[in-house]
């Protein structure tokens, strides 16, 4: 669908998704209006962390149109793309090398979310990076923390359940998991485990866990970190170039985890406001969910990406003070996402009822 036939944008927002569009598919489908306004384009383009995707999309545009961008503006998108460049090059160095240390010493491993997926974009070097994710066995982990502590300038403990650890590199931050837990509720973590013990015994494809996973990531965003279109447009670009995702075994794990309703507004939401086209249909059902995934991009754009927008105020010394918003806010939550995601709301619901009465 392309942006003038999608109601549901915003109008002070159409712009900024053609040009995310052209970036993202390389095409140009729809006008500028006459005035854009490119300081307002530029700021949704930082928050989401996409500037390098608009950027893009705004060389492919002024090569088919007019396109009169002010100096000053023009100026930022191309340092931006360049911090972004290098960051990736950087990235991608250090990748290399932590790749031959542990196949070298015969640590199986996958590297998961962003480094690979920003492989498959146009052009991959626009992608704004984020840390490495290795994803291994258990049995591996305690000998990838030998390999990294003494290259490492900070290390975080060490979570047993997550079975996750971070560590400085370089000013890069590293990431071992021995699982990928998206903190969704016990029934989604028991799927994802199922499919992540086929993956290492070969059984399904990297693309065929990673569709899921990415999905997972993008709903665990949504609801506990802020989500950036950054996240959701990984997704959209493995949909769309990858040959190799069983699509059977994805809708059938999404089936288990009981996650229908997200999986179809997530996915309406790269058809109509990203643009995804795909010969498939990957929806469960033929409900409408346009006017439901226009929640999502609100979300995006009062949140931004891992939530930079929100005010982050004191909390009150008082404790029954301090409490009561606490219980206001999971509560508000709730009633926010439950349209898009309803089975996962109680489940969260319930995980932070527990979590808050352990620390009380």
């Amino acid at each position: 669908m392309s942006v003038t036939g999608n109601k549901y944008i915003p109008v002070v927002d159409r712009d900024f998704f053609i040009l995310l569009h052209a970036g993202l598919w390389q095409r140009v489908a729809d006008e500028l209006s006459p005035s854009p306004d490119w300081a307002y384009i530029y700021r949704l383009a930082c928050q989401q962390t996409v500037q390098g995707i608009v950027a893009d999309g705004i060389s492919l545009y002024q090569s088919q149109h007019r396109c009169n961008i002010p100096q000053d503006l023009e100026d930022k998108f191309l340092s931006a793309v360049a911090q972004i460049v290098r960051r990736n090059y950087t990235i991608d160095q250090k990748q290399q090398e932590i790749n031959k240390m542990l196949s070298d010493s015969r640590i199986s491993y996958f590297v998961v979310k962003g480094q690979m997926i920003g492989k498959l974009y146009p052009r991959p070097m626009l992608r704004c990076s984020g840390d490495i994710d290795y994803l291994m066995p258990l049995s591996d982990i305690r000998t990838a923390q030998d390999i990294l502590t003494p290259l490492a300038s900070k290390i975080e403990p060490y979570e047993e359940y997550q079975q996750h650890q971070g560590f400085m590199l370089d000013n890069i931050e590293v990431e071992i998991h021995g699982a990928l837990h998206p903190h969704l509720g016990k029934g989604i973590d028991m799927v994802l485990d199922n499919l992540q013990e086929k993956l290492f015994a070969g059984t399904i494809s990297y693309d065929t866990f990673s569709c899921v996973y990415i999905f997972l990531h993008c709903l665990q965003h949504f609801h506990w970190s802020g989500l950036g279109l950054r996240q959701i447009t990984d997704w959209a670009v493995l949909l769309a170039t990858s040959q190799d995702i069983d699509y059977h075994c994805v809708m059938d794990s999404i089936t288990k985890m009981g996650i229908q309703q997200e999986w179809n507004t997530f996915y309406s939401f790269c058809t109509d406001w990203l643009g995804l086209q795909i010969t498939r249909d990957l929806q469960h059902t033929c409900s409408d969910c346009t006017a439901a995934a226009s929640q999502i991009w609100q979300e995006a754009k009062d949140g931004g990406n891992m939530g930079h927008n929100y005010e982050h105020k004191p909390k009150s010394k008082n404790s029954i003070i301090r409490n009561t918003k606490a219980w206001i806010k999971i509560f508000k939550l709730y009633f926010k996402h439950r349209s898009i995601s309803p089975n996962v709301s109680k489940a969260i619901l319930r995980l932070q009822f527990s979590e808050y009465r352990q620390r009380l």
